[in-house]
């Protein structure tokens, strides 16, 4: 019972307000990622792959020297 009382005064006074905002916060920033990945997965997947492959190019130039 202690503990439920604990939780409810933290919930219901100022702390719990700012807790509830910054877990919409969160939530709302989670979201926008998700929807950004879906939009725009495939072109992030091409941009690394060919960042990775250059890297390895060099990589491969350097071992040569």
């Amino acid at each position: 019972m202690k503990k439920f009382r604990r939780y409810s005064r933290m919930f219901l006074g100022e702390s719990g307000a700012t807790f509830l905002e910054y877990a919409m916060l969160c939530a709302l920033v989670g979201i926008a990622v998700a929807i950004a990945v879906a939009a725009f997965g495939k072109q992030l997947k091409d941009l690394f792959n060919t960042m990775s492959g250059k890297v390895q190019d060099v990589n491969s130039q350097m071992k040569g020297k």
